[in-house]
């Protein structure tokens, strides 16, 4: 996701398909990647993966960072919100793997209270 080209092309896919959000990972991101008409965050995993999100700002959508490996992006629907997570899970260690989805679960939880 580092190239120009891979940026215009996929603000190009987003802007001709009309997504309200588009979740990536493995993006191997070294700088932000900001796209006109969208709130964004990512996750600079340089070498490892990570992740990015990206929501329409025509319905006030809003996506934000919650440590370096979890995106939350919320989205009114109504009365209720859409609550969309984009996880990036590196391989490895299984302690921290644990760790990660245990982390994971308590934002959910979060979420539903």
């Amino acid at each position: 996701m580092n190239a120009l080209k891979k940026k215009q092309a996929l603000q190009e896919i987003i802007t001709e398909t009309k997504l309200d959000v588009a979740m990536l990972n493995e993006t191997r991101l070294t700088e932000p990647c900001i796209f006109q008409d969208f709130f964004s965050h990512q996750t600079l995993a340089i070498k490892r993966g990570g992740c990015a999100s990206f929501a329409s700002t025509h319905l006030h959508r809003k996506v934000k960072a919650l440590g370096n490996y979890l995106l939350w992006t919320r989205i009114p629907m109504g009365c209720e919100q859409l609550h969309l997570l984009n996880v990036y899970i590196e391989p490895g260690q299984t302690q921290l793997l644990v760790t990660r989805v245990n982390r994971v679960l308590e934002v959910v939880d979060d979420i539903k209270k």
